[in-house]
């Protein structure tokens, strides 16, 4: 399947770029939701693996969205850890 078009208009770092942005809303407002309710393990889980999947896809973090990811994992962390 012919690709050179997507690279001819940078349609491919574009849609890195949206993924980016997306992943960083996404982490947001899973934190506000994980401090309004307790709980919260399976959306904790979800957000975790959704922006390790938007970094895969991107190459990578910025720095905005990597200080989310580490406040999401950190989260898990303790979240998984007994009391």
């Amino acid at each position: 399947m012919p690709t050179d078009w997507m690279l001819d208009s940078g349609i491919a770092s574009k849609m890195r770029l949206a993924s980016l942005k997306l992943a960083k809303v996404y982490m947001k407002r899973a934190l506000k939701e994980l401090d309004r309710e307790t709980g919260g393990k399976a959306l904790l889980a979800l957000s975790v693996r959704f922006a390790y999947r938007v970094h895969q896809f991107a190459g990578g973090l910025d720095c905005e969205a990597m200080c989310l990811f580490e406040d999401l994992t950190e989260r898990a962390r303790s979240a998984s850890s007994p009391p």
